[in-house]
């Protein structure tokens, strides 16, 4: 779809814009779009359920007539309206007419509860629920680089979930999170809370020592 805005400045010819394109996440919204020509040019964002309370974003420049912004700081599961707006001045305080409104939603956000680590020997199953219908994985090793991933693919859309770990180091102190995905695509990714374990030297069964670390770790 193609939108019209009148020119940048004194140039009479009109400007176009097309191309509009956004990637969605629970916090944030990147809004992407291409000009006929170079101008100053902004996407303005509002909380349909409070119009007048309009965020500008910054823009980049792509490569002259290709523009993106990106705004941050979304409530998830919310509905947002938006319009690009173009003006002579970087600040745009003049602005030219507008785009038409866009309207998004953002994506709703997991939650992982109840994770528990059951270690025999050199084997632990890793057990939690999510809040909502979600895949099954866990990614873990020795260090917070978290060299191995392990998914469950009979539980792709659960809400109560089980990974079990084989082929682990004996007496050794692992570190794992789980990262939970809508594999509907209606909710962002979540990964949990770091949790660590020890494996034991034996075969007998025993619940391993679960250890979170102190605040959540979001990379």
């Amino acid at each position: 779809m193609t939108l019209s805005v009148t020119g940048c400045g004194s140039t009479a010819a009109q400007l176009e814009i097309s191309s509009v394109a956004t990637a969605v996440e629970a916090d944030q919204v990147t809004i992407s779009w291409r000009m006929s020509r170079s101008c100053f040019a902004a996407a303005e964002l509002w909380d349909a359920a409070q119009p007048g309370a309009v965020r500008r974003s910054g823009v980049r420049s792509l490569a002259g007539t290709e523009y993106r912004a990106r705004v941050t700081g979304l409530l998830p599961d919310r509905t947002y309206c938006f319009r690009i707006v173009a003006g002579p001045a970087p600040d745009l305080g003049e602005v030219t007419r507008s785009s038409s409104t866009h309207t998004i939603r953002t994506r709703k956000t997991l939650t992982v509860s109840e994770v528990a680590v059951a270690v025999s020997g050199q084997s632990a199953t890793v057990t939690w629920k999510t809040d909502q219908p979600s895949d099954t994985t866990v990614i873990f090793g020795r260090t917070d680089e978290y060299e191995s991933r392990k998914s469950n693919p009979d539980q792709r859309e659960s809400w109560i979930h089980t990974v079990n770990l084989t082929g682990l180091e004996p007496l050794t102190t692992y570190r794992l999170r789980i990262v939970s995905k809508d594999p509907r695509g209606q909710a962002s990714e979540t990964k949990s809370q770091e949790v660590m374990f020890q494996t034991t030297g034996g075969v007998g069964t025993e619940v391993g020592p679960i250890m979170p670390r102190q605040g959540p770790k979001t990379n």
